[in-house]
């Protein structure tokens, strides 16, 4: 099998992202996304939503700037649930920038 990628700057994970990946994900084995923008209970809604809809997801949180208001970054590896994939024993998640 050819893996097949999509990636995308989604700005923030809401019904928009979801929606698109609902409507197009199956076309890929992977999507890596960045600028999801969850945190705590939004990063598990988040969880539950990709996972629900077929997924399984390596990520982290998105931080918080005190020099901006709200949250910036969080990226996410998703993988087709079907396929046998999974996340090295020595992943760890980068610190965030200063």
């Amino acid at each position: 099998m050819v893996a097949k990628i999509l990636v995308g700057n989604i700005t923030k994970w809401g019904p928009q992202a979801r929606g698109y990946l609902q409507q197009h994900g199956k076309e890929y084995s992977h999507v890596l996304l960045q600028e999801h923008h969850t945190r705590e209970e939004s990063h598990e809604t988040m969880k539950g939503q990709i996972k629900f809809d077929g997924w399984r997801m390596v990520a982290n949180q998105a931080t918080t700037n005190e020099d901006a208001a709200g949250k910036q970054n969080g990226t996410a590896i998703l993988s087709q649930g079907h396929l046998q994939t999974s996340a090295s024993a020595s992943y760890t998640p980068l610190p965030a920038h200063e």
